[in-house]
């Protein structure tokens, strides 16, 4: 089978081609008549033998069934519409690793062979199309459409996807499934695409159901991937949705403490809480937003409370209005600031002092502490790393893993965000001076330094007791570099 072309009828031939002499003419009429011959037998076989067995009620036989189609299909282009075909359709099996395999050899086939994309993608919109579609058939689909490589997407790409999209988006609204993994996929694919289209018509009519699907309270990531999107249309050419918009995105901030993830998820609510109170030139917005996240800190995590300090003061140093604010003092005979507001704009917040901050310099983690100081000071909070990696109970676990010098395994990445630290129960880490301990590992060192030599690898949390911060001078010079929430 030739690996370069596709084989041809012997009706198609070109007679124009056939030699002049009776022995080189027969031989190239027969090599035609064969090569016919092998098509209409290869055809046979795919659409017999490897059609039937891909279609047998075992699993295990259509797994095996599916690894040679996908084999012919990426060895061979003969019959690659039959075999593609087929490959696709299996992306909608009952069974979940059937389903799975499929995506994965199309994905494999689309790294070897990216000029194909045109071709996969009509066929996964007749895939996508059919009517009484299973919706986890539909979600296998969707998420082979979101792990094209972005290095594929060109305008008319994207403006095919973002059909794609919207008629799945309508299909999945009108029929009640919201809290399907499906609405999260198709907006997730919607975000991706974002950068490459051309016009945003077709999404701006898809408007009031982003503002719906926004409005769900069960699931904080399907919120964000909705708002996300209507922020893009804000910003690009639709001013008159911003207080819409902003009420939908301060309702999130009002959800139940136990519905926000306290994990690496927070970083794409506070990406978007970054890009859109930057896109807004309303202090009293602003203020409002700012006043109920640190409303929350009083009563979240770590993580939480140390990325929304960043966070403000990140925004602080480019709005002087909102410094102003964290530095004014309180008045008497103001209109009282309403916590409860629907609207953020008539929350009155640029009339209430951050007496929050106050609150959180008593706080009992000592980088909360310093980072409202510096707030409250007026100081720009310079911090190399994420405080959402760097602060999480995992992170703080892996410290006291006693690792294997001696072992040949590769070791991880670190993360490009995350603080470089020292092991909790290594020499190293007690012997440290104290003036060069960070903040939040002063309580760790010393009790390190203090227990006995042969307790150091294992010494108790229980020695966590009260002890002087001053020891350490931890400062702003101390870093050079801000963790990047943009």
């Amino acid at each position: 089978m030739p690996k370069d072309r596709k084989l041809r009828e012997f009706a198609s031939q070109s007679l124009i081609e056939l030699p002049a002499t009776q022995p080189d003419r027969s031989r190239v009429l027969l090599y035609w008549y064969v090569e016919d011959l092998i098509k209409r037998l290869y055809y046979r076989y795919i659409h017999t033998v490897i059609g039937h067995g891909i279609a047998q009620p075992h699993t295990l036989t259509r797994q095996h069934w599916m690894k040679c189609a996908f084999i012919l299909l990426n060895q061979i282009p003969e019959q690659e519409t039959s075999l593609l075909a087929m490959l696709v359709d299996k992306v909608g099996d009952p069974a979940a690793k059937v389903a799975a395999r499929a995506v994965h050899y199309l994905q494999t086939f689309l790294e070897q062979h990216p000029a194909a994309l045109p071709s996969v993608l009509s066929e996964l919109e007749r895939f996508l199309y059919r009517p009484h579609n299973p919706i986890n058939a539909r979600f296998h689909g969707i998420t082979l459409i979101n792990a094209i490589p972005r290095e594929a997407y060109d305008a008319k790409i994207a403006n095919k996807l973002l059909t794609i999209y919207t008629i799945m988006l309508r299909g999945v609204i009108m029929e009640g499934q919201t809290k399907h993994r499906l609405l999260r996929a198709v907006l997730a694919g919607m975000r991706r695409i974002l950068p490459y289209m051309t016009n945003s018509e077709d999404l701006l009519r898809y408007r009031d159901t982003l503002f719906t699907v926004a409005a769900e309270p069960d699931s904080l990531r399907q919120r964000v991937e909705a708002l996300a999107l209507l922020l893009h249309l804000m910003v690009n050419g639709q001013p008159d949705m911003e207080r819409r918009y902003y009420t939908s995105l301060y309702h999130v901030l009002m959800m139940n403490p136990q519905s926000i993830p306290t994990n690496n998820r927070l970083a794409a609510l506070f990406s978007l809480l970054y890009r859109s109170l930057m896109a807004t030139e309303n202090d009293e917005c602003v203020a409002a937003f700012c006043h109920r996240l640190l409303q929350m800190c009083q009563h979240h995590s770590v993580t939480f409370a140390c990325s929304t300090l960043m966070m403000i003061s990140e925004i602080s140093t480019q709005r002087k209005g909102l410094k102003d604010l964290i530095r004014k003092p309180a008045k008497g005979g103001r209109v009282p600031y309403d916590p409860n507001a629907r609207v953020p704009m008539a929350a009155n917040a640029t009339e209430e002092p951050f007496w929050l901050l106050e609150r959180l310099t008593h706080h009992y983690h000592p980088l909360v502490v310093q980072f409202s100081l510096f707030l409250l000071s007026g100081q720009k909070i310079v911090y190399v790393g994420s405080p959402l990696n760097d602060f999480c109970l995992m992170e703080f676990l892996n410290q006291f893993i006693i690792k294997d010098p001696n072992s040949t395994e590769p070791e991880k990445k670190e993360s490009r965000n995350s603080r470089k630290r020292i092991p909790y129960n290594s020499p190293a880490f007690w012997r440290q001076a104290p003036e060069k301990v960070p903040l939040d590992e002063v309580h760790l060192s010393t009790c390190a330094s203090v227990a006995p030599l042969g307790a150091r690898l294992v010494w108790p949390l229980a020695l966590f007791d009260s002890f002087d911060f001053s020891r350490s001078s931890f400062t702003n010079s101390q870093t050079s570099k801000s963790s990047g929430l943009r």
